[in-house]
C-alpha cells in the first residue's frame, strides 16, 4: 500500500506523511520495523532513493484508535470492505462484504491506482503481495 502511496503521490507531484493505527506494542514494532525497511531499502518496484523525496519524514506515525482521527476513521471504513471485495473475487474468502461495503466498492473504484497507459488496476491499485 505504501508502495502505491508514494506512485500517486509522485504522479501528483505532492509529498505526504504516513499514519497509522496502533494495534499492540508486538504489532505497532511490527509496523514501525516494516516502514523503516520500506523507506531505507523500497521495493522491487520503488527505488530506496526515491521515498525520502516523497514522504516527509522517515518514521511512521502511529495513533490509538481511541484518539479518533478521522483521517484513520475514514480509511478503516473504505480499506475494509474494499480488501475483502479484492479477496472475494480472488476466491480467498467465502462472501463480499455486507451491501454498504458493496456500494462503497463501486463508488471508490475509479480512483484505484492505475496503469496510466493502459488503465489496468491489477497489478497497481489492486496487488496482492
Amino acid at each position: 500500500m505504501l508502495e502505491r502511496y508514494v506512485f500517486h503521490l509522485s504522479h501528483c507531484n505532492a509529498i505526504g506523511d504516513v499514519l497509522a493505527e496502533a494495534r499492540g506494542k508486538k504489532e505497532d514494532r511490527e509496523i514501525k520495523e516494516s516502514f523503516r525497511k520500506f523507506y531505507y531499502e523500497g521495493t522491487k518496484y520503488l527505488d530506496k532513493n526515491r521515498i525520502p523525496k516523497i514522504l516527509t519524514t522517515k518514521d511512521i506515525k502511529i495513533k490509538k484508535s481511541s484518539d479518533n482521527i478521522s483521517g484513520l476513521q475514514l480509511a478503516d471504513n473504505i480499506a475494509h470492505p474494499a480488501k475483502t471485495m479484492y479477496l472475494f473475487e480472488k476466491g480467498l474468502i467465502p462472501r463480499p462484504p455486507g451491501e454498504f461495503g458493496c456500494k462503497l466498492v463501486r463508488l471508490i473504484e475509479d480512483k484505484f491506482y492505475r496503469d496510466f497507459t493502459t488503465d489496468k488496476i491489477e497489478g497497481y491499485g489492486k496487488k496482492l503481495v
